[in-house]
C-alpha cells in the first residue's frame, strides 16, 4: 500500500506542474499579443496611406463617368482632357495645387481653342449626319484634307461617329463617299442658279457691245448713196402704224434698221 506521504508528495508536484504551465501559457498569450500590438503600429502608416490612394482613385474615377454623362447627354466636344481610346489624348492625372506666392500665368484664347469649341451634334440620326458634313466643309474651307489624322486634330469627338458602337459611318471611306454624294446635288443647284444669275448680264453685255454708227460727213450727207435705203418723211400716222406693228411683233425691216441706227450707242434699260 502507497503511504500518504507518497501520495502527499505526487499531489503537490502535480499541482506544482499546472502552476507553472499556467504561468507559461500567460506568458505565450503575453508574447503574442505584444507581436500583434507591434506588426499593427508599424502597418498602421501604411493602411492609412492606401486609404487615402483608394480615396483619391475613386475621386478620379467619379469625375470621369460625370464628364463622360454630361457629354453624352450634350453630345459636345471634350472640353478637357480626352476620356476615350479614340481621341488619343493623355488620361487625367491629380496634380498638387499651386504654392500661393506664386502668380499663374493669364491664359489668352488662341484659334485652336475657338475652333475646339463645343460642338452641338445633334440628337437624331440625321441631324448628326447634317453636323459631320458641316464639320468637313469647314475643314475643306481652311485647306484642310478630309483625313483620319486630320479629324482627330481638329474635330476629335467626330471620331465617335467614324468608328466604334455610335458609328454612323463604315470607316473613312464610307464617310467621304456620302459627303461627297451629299455635296453633288448642291453643287448642280449652285451652278444652275448662277448660270441664271449671268444670263441676264450676258444679255445685257450683248446689248452694250453695238457697234457705234460712223460719223457722216458733210460731203456724204449732201451727196445720197444710191445702195442705202431713202429713210421716209417722219409722219404721225406712219409712226402710229409702226408702234402697233411692234406690239404685235411684226415691225418692218426698214422700220428696225432705222431704230437701230438712231438708238445705237444709247443705254438700253
Amino acid at each position: 500500500m502507497v503511504s500518504l506521504e507518497a501520495l502527499a508528495s505526487k499531489e503537490k508536484a502535480l499541482m506544482r506542474l499546472d502552476e507553472e504551465h499556467r504561468r507559461y501559457r500567460q506568458a505565450l498569450e503575453a508574447a503574442f499579443t505584444l507581436a500583434e500590438e507591434m506588426l499593427r503600429q508599424a502597418l498602421e502608416p501604411m493602411r492609412t496611406e492606401m486609404q487615402a490612394m483608394r480615396e483619391q482613385l475613386m475621386s478620379v474615377h467619379a469625375k470621369m463617368e460625370e464628364r463622360a454623362t454630361i457629354e453624352t447627354i450634350t453630345g459636345g466636344e471634350h472640353d478637357g482632357q480626352g476620356l476615350s481610346e479614340a481621341t488619343g489624348q493623355e488620361p487625367v492625372t491629380t496634380h498638387s495645387a499651386p504654392a500661393r506666392g506664386r502668380g499663374r500665368r493669364k491664359t489668352i484664347d488662341t484659334p485652336d481653342k475657338e475652333r475646339n469649341a463645343r460642338i452641338r451634334w445633334g440628337t437624331t440620326e440625321e441631324e448628326i449626319r447634317q453636323t459631320v458634313f458641316e464639320q468637313l466643309q469647314l475643314l475643306e474651307k481652311r485647306g484642310k484634307e478630309i483625313t483620319i489624322t486630320t479629324i482627330k486634330t481638329e474635330v476629335p469627338s467626330m471620331m465617335r461617329y467614324v468608328y466604334g458602337e455610335r458609328a454612323l459611318f463604315c470607316g473613312i471611306g464610307d464617310l467621304i463617299e456620302e459627303y461627297r454624294m451629299a455635296q453633288a446635288p448642291n453643287d448642280g443647284q449652285d451652278s444652275k442658279e448662277a448660270k441664271e444669275a449671268k444670263e441676264p448680264v450676258t444679255v445685257m453685255s450683248r446689248i452694250a457691245e453695238l457697234p457705234q454708227p460712223a460719223p457722216i460727213s458733210d460731203s456724204v450727207s449732201a451727196s445720197p448713196n444710191p445702195t442705202l435705203p431713202i429713210m421716209p418723211a417722219f409722219d404721225l400716222a406712219a409712226r402710229s402704224e409702226n408702234v402697233a406693228a411692234m406690239e404685235t411683233n411684226e415691225r418692218p425691216l426698214l422700220q428696225l434698221e432705222t431704230e437701230t441706227s438712231i438708238f445705237a450707242g444709247t443705254e438700253f434699260r
